[in-house]
This record gives structure tokens, C-alpha cells and sequence, in this order.
């Protein structure tokens, strides 16, 4: 057994799952040949190759090689993530993952899963995503795209090179971000928000080109942040909120044999993947700052891990309430924050203010 098909067994959420959605020898030869081909995030994220790649593997031996399945990092491909979307709805690409909120220059809404600190637990992420999955259903389907699911990355935290002691010593410092809500909240407590792809964190970091980055704790760790910043700050800036999605012509031409086993596949992804961010948080934050470290696909650090005080999340409430939420209803609209307080708001018992 390889390596990743241990990791991938270790993360799944139910014995046997593999066999209960491998289909019998008879249904194998009858179905069509079809090569499964989806862009996915970065190459060095988790996520990528400890469950996406062995994901995408385990296809070939449950159809008899019918099926065959392939993710491309979105970095190998000369893309910066940015416009996966896009790419979607005009047929350069067929599946795609990303991550919803780096898509809100195209719709606001998109960044409604993701305000920094309004999820706390991966309960909330859960009630969040449950509530607002018929709105994405809807702008996508515009855009001829349909959404196979949605999955939290692990909590995003924040990674500095200068040494720091709370939130309130981020003013001053260039922050590296990847949405517009993480950008005011950011400018919001004195600092200089900065959009780019996680790819480009370490040797922007080296260069002094940024101070502090923002992504989840097992990304950071395998994409080797540790190694050129010193302070790890686990105030919970959102949970990264993945989507999964396929180009509608793509779908309604599979051969309906290939399209029902594709959508008992990418829901054995969706629960790898949620159980997955729940179980990689907190030894991602052990393994970064020289605790114990056995989780599967992480290095150990030796960074500083910053306590998290009252005044941080007093800062950080007040920061929410007065720059996040009030310069995205300002941007999304009067509709927009309405359609917001009765699903997400209503679900985590928050309101936005309206524009």
C-alpha cells in the first residue's frame, strides 16, 4: 500500500467505505471508458495529495480500469487559482476545486462563508455552507456551472515573520490575503492587505514583500511557511471554504453510468474532506510549533505560538462588526445582506448591517 492510500484510509469516516462504493465486476465491464481530468489547489496543500490524489487513484481499481482519474495542481498548470470560475463557464476546463471567497471580485456573495472569525467551530462552517449552498446553486447554474459540493480547508490562521503578541501588532505590517474580507479586516486593524496565490508566500516573504500571510494550519505547515516566519497566531480568520464544481456541458454529456459513479465518488470526497479539516486543525498548529507531531503529511517547526487574549477578540469583534460586514453589504447590496441574515446570519444568530 502506498503512502497516500494510508493517509487517505486514515482520514475517511467509515470502515469499508471503499468497498461499499466500489461497484461489482459485472457493472465495471459495462461501463464506458472515462478519464476523469479536475484542476485542484496547489500542489504542496494537504488536502492534495493525502485525500484528493488517492481520491482520484482509487478509481481506476474500482472500475476495473474504466475509469481513471487525474488532479492537476492549479500552480503546475500556470494558473494562480484566482480564476478557476471563469475558466468553468468557458470550457477551458471541465472540473475545477477552489476556494469560493478568492471569487468575490466576480460576485460578492461568494465571500459569505468566509468573513474572518464569524465561524469559529467547524459546526458553524457546517450550519453556514448547509444554509447558503442554494445561493451558489443558483449564481452558478447562471454561469452554466453546477456545484457538486462544498468543504472547509482547516481553520485559517495568520503566520509573521516579525515577532508579535496579538491582532493589534499586525498594524503596520504588509499581510498577505486572499479575499476581500480578509483584506478589510486586516486594513480594518492597521495593517496593508496584500492579494496573492499561496504559492507565492514563501519567496515573498523571503524578499520582504510581505510580513504575515493568512492560510489554513496543515497548508501552511506542508507548504514549509515555518521555515521563513517565526510567530503563529491560531485567531481562526475563516476555514477556507472549497468548492468542487463541473462544467454543466461536461455533466449532461457523461454517460449516465459515469455521472452516477462520479456522484457517489464526490460524496466519499466531501466527507474525506470535512473530517479531514476537523481532525488536521490542531496538530497542524502542534506540528508548526514543536509539539507533538504524528499527524500524516506534516513537518515539525519550531515556530512561536502567540496566545490568543481577550483584547484579540474583542479587537477582532469590534473590527468585524464596523469594516468586514459593513464594507461587504455595501459592496453586495440591499438584497444581497437581506438573503445573508436569513441564512447565514440566521443560522450563527448574526446580522449584518444592511447598506
Amino acid at each position: 500500500m502506498t503512502n497516500f492510500a494510508r493517509t487517505y484510509r486514515a482520514i475517511t469516516l467509515a470502515a469499508g467505505m471503499a468497498g461499499a462504493l466500489a461497484i461489482g465486476s459485472a457493472a465495471a465491464q459495462e461501463m464506458p471508458n472515462y478519464h476523469f481530468k479536475s484542476v485542484g489547489g496547489a500542489s504542496y496543500m494537504w488536502q492534495l495529495p493525502n485525500v484528493e490524489v488517492p481520491w482520484a487513484a482509487s478509481m481506476s481499481k474500482e472500475t476495473n480500469g474504466k475509469v481513471t482519474g487525474e488532479i492537476l495542481p492549479y500552480n503546475q498548470v500556470g494558473l494562480k487559482g484566482f480564476e478557476m470560475l471563469r475558466m468553468l463557464q468557458v470550457g477551458a476546463i471541465e472540473f475545477s476545486r477552489g476556494d469560493i471567497s478568492t471569487h468575490g471580485g466576480d460576485n460578492p456573495r461568494f465571500e459569505s462563508l468566509d468573513f474572518p472569525g464569524l465561524t469559529p467551530t467547524i459546526e458553524d462552517v457546517r450550519k453556514a455552507a448547509e444554509s447558503y449552498r442554494p445561493v451558489f446553486d443558483r449564481i452558478l447554474k447562471k454561469s452554466g456551472i453546477k456545484l457538486l459540493f462544498l468543504a472547509p480547508n482547516t481553520p485559517q490562521v495568520i503566520w509573521c515573520k516579525p515577532a508579535i503578541k496579538g491582532v493589534a501588532d499586525l498594524k503596520g505590517l504588509k499581510v498577505r490575503v486572499y479575499n476581500k474580507g480578509l483584506a478589510t479586516f486586516v486594513t480594518g486593524v492597521g495593517g496593508t492587505p496584500i492579494t496573492m496565490s499561496s504559492a507565492e508566500v514563501v519567496t515573498s516573504v523571503q524578499r520582504g514583500v510581505i510580513d504575515c500571510a493568512i492560510t489554513g494550519t496543515t497548508n501552511g505547515n506542508t507548504g514549509k511557511w515555518p521555515e521563513v516566519t517565526t510567530h503563529l497566531l491560531p485567531l481562526y480568520m475563516g476555514w477556507g471554504t472549497q468548492y468542487w464544481a463541473v462544467s454543466m456541458k461536461t455533466w449532461n454529456r457523461l454517460d449516465p453510468k459515469v455521472r452516477t459513479y462520479l456522484e457517489k465518488k464526490f460524496a466519499e470526497l466531501k466527507d474525506a474532506l470535512w473530517k479531514a479539516a476537523l481532525d488536521g486543525a490542531q496538530p497542524a498548529i502542534d506540528c508548526s510549533v514543536g509539539r507533538e507531531c504524528k499527524f500524516p503529511g506534516l513537518n515539525k517547526y519550531k515556530m512561536t505560538l502567540v496566545k490568543i487574549t481577550d483584547s484579540d477578540i474583542k479587537l477582532a469583534r469590534k473590527v468585524i462588526k464596523e469594516h468586514v460586514l459593513t464594507a461587504w453589504g455595501k459592496r453586495c447590496g440591499l438584497d444581497c445582506v437581506k438573503e445573508w441574515n436569513g441564512t447565514v446570519g440566521k443560522v450563527l444568530n448574526i446580522q449584518s448591517p444592511l447598506p
